[in-house]
């Protein structure tokens, strides 16, 4: 017997409620296969949103830092010396003569890392003085140790 004559020789009722069935298996076909997946997809790019704004919102930043800074007139090396050793004096860093030919290291002990971070800042904007180099640890107190390889450009 052919799938058709089954058909045929099907109450009214039946074929009623398998006509149903194989609606709401393509519906949940389309479900599982079509709306689910793009409904968590988009629900999972509604939740990066906010925190790829404030990546954008830092990478815009950082570029406005890079391009001021390419915009800056160089320093002559005693000016440079003098604003690096006056940064380091005013976060508690210890002073490391800058070197002309090459990287300087300076040795960093028990130092906090919002005091790390201006420092840092400090030396790039004001002496042009950048980090090329550092090798930290971080004790359980929080507290910065170790080396960091600046140049002046």
């Amino acid at each position: 017997m052919s799938v058709q004559q089954r058909w045929q020789a099907l109450l009214p009722r039946e074929r009623l409620v398998l006509r149903v069935a194989a609606w709401l298996g393509a519906l949940a076909l389309l479900w599982w296969v079509g709306l689910q997946p793009a409904l968590r997809m988009r629900q999972q790019a509604d939740d990066a949103l906010p925190r790829l704004q404030s990546q954008l919102q830092t990478m815009r930043t950082l570029q406005q830092q890079a391009t001021q800074a390419q915009q800056l007139k160089p320093l002559e090396f005693g000016q440079a010396q003098a604003l690096f050793a006056q940064a380091c004096r005013a976060h508690g860093i210890p002073e490391t003569p800058l070197n002309r030919d090459g990287p300087s290291t300076v040795v960093l002990q028990g130092v906090a890392p919002e005091v790390l971070g201006r420092w840092l800042v400090q030396v790039r904007t004001t002496a042009h003085v950048l980090p090329v180099q550092a090798q930290l640890r971080r004790d359980a107190q929080g507290l910065w140790s170790g080396t960091v390889r600046v140049q002046g450009h």
